[in-house]
């Protein structure tokens, strides 16, 4: 008990002296080793994902940007960040964030008070599936958070998607001749049709044939909003006369815009031929079908194409570049 004691008067003594010395005495604290800056309470770390565009088709390219800062908030100071790597994913077919991954930057410090840096920029060209509407990339932040005694991993992620929008029309076409002696009577039917995979309506829809004009609007605006809304078909017409025999080529294009993103719809094209020839009569004919017989149909000359029976006497033609070809004989002498 007196080396306690004398222990005691000792602590007390050195205390009195030290404060005689002007030195000031404070009660021992924990050490926040790794807090750093000390005194910090945010995790803070800002990550941003741009890009360039905001509506895009397949084949478009889209440019994203990738940044980050480190910033003190309202809530408190920023704690530092260290080997900080910064990942970008790219969309995938399916327009989630799971495709292609890349390295922006890796063990990068981010202390406290780093203003936004841009770490890097990133080109992905658009190719989803038909029916895809939305794109999203991701961009992810992992790295050393120093906001304890004992270190602490962080992850940051941020996601940014586009719209996506995949207009297309199919174009058919088909014709019947008019008459058993000259001038014949070619009349050309055309239908426009709105099957994009996406809901891509389209306004300034036209149809040209550098064989027949004018080309002219009939039918199939149901709603008579003038768009070609998803699922119409819009039927033109046009007729020309056949006054000799001969091979007639007729080129057909139909253009449109879509209102989704303001652009050109993606163009169609088709050749026709049609061939008449003099005869001296002219044979009733029938053509196979799976559907049954076509009686009184024109015979097909040249390679073989579909035949199906759409109410009208005729030939379908879809998609561009089809040839489709038709024989008629004009009576002769």
């Amino acid at each position: 008990m007196a080396l306690r004691g004398r222990t005691a008067q000792h602590r007390v003594w050195l205390l009195v002296s030290m404060a005689a010395l002007g030195v000031l005495v404070l009660p021992a604290t924990r050490v926040a080793a790794d807090q750093n800056p000390a005194g910090c309470t945010q995790n803070n770390l800002a990550l941003d994902i741009g890009r360039d565009r905001t509506i895009v088709r397949n084949g478009d390219t889209i440019v994203y940007t990738i940044s980050a800062a480190n910033v003190d908030s309202p809530q408190g100071r920023a704690c530092n960040f260290s080997a900080t790597t910064f990942m970008f994913y790219a969309p995938a077919a399916d327009g989630t964030p799971t495709g292609q991954a890349s390295v922006i930057r890796s063990n990068v410090d981010f202390p406290a008070g780093t203003a936004r840096t841009v770490l890097g920029t990133v080109s992905y060209s658009v190719a989803v599936n038909p029916g895809v509407t939305n794109t999203v990339a991701k961009a992810t932040a992992v790295g050393t958070l120093h906001d304890a005694p004992i270190n602490d991993q962080a992850n940051v992620v941020k996601t940014l998607g586009s719209a996506v929008t995949q207009p297309h029309t199919t174009l058919f076409t088909f014709e019947t001749l008019v008459g058993t002696v000259p001038p014949l009577t070619a009349l050309t039917t055309y239908v426009e049709k709105n099957d994009s995979s996406t809901p891509a309506p389209m306004v300034s829809v036209t149809v040209t044939d550098d064989g027949c004009s004018p080309v002219i609007y009939a039918s199939g605006d149901a709603n008579g909003n003038k768009i070609l809304d998803p699922g119409e078909a819009w039927v033109f017409g046009c007729s020309r006369p056949i006054t000799e025999p001969g091979t007639f080529v007729s080129h057909v294009a139909a253009a449109g815009m879509n209102l989704d993103d303001n652009r050109a719809a993606p163009p169609e094209a088709a050749q026709v031929s049609i061939t008449v020839q003099a005869a001296k009569g002219l044979p009733a004919t029938t053509v196979q079908t799976g559907a049954g017989q076509l009686k009184g149909a024109i015979p097909v000359t040249g390679p073989s194409v579909p035949v199906a029976p759409l109410g009208v006497l005729g030939l379908v033609l879809i998609g561009t570049g089809v040839l489709c070809m038709r024989s008629r004989r004009l009576p002769g002498p």
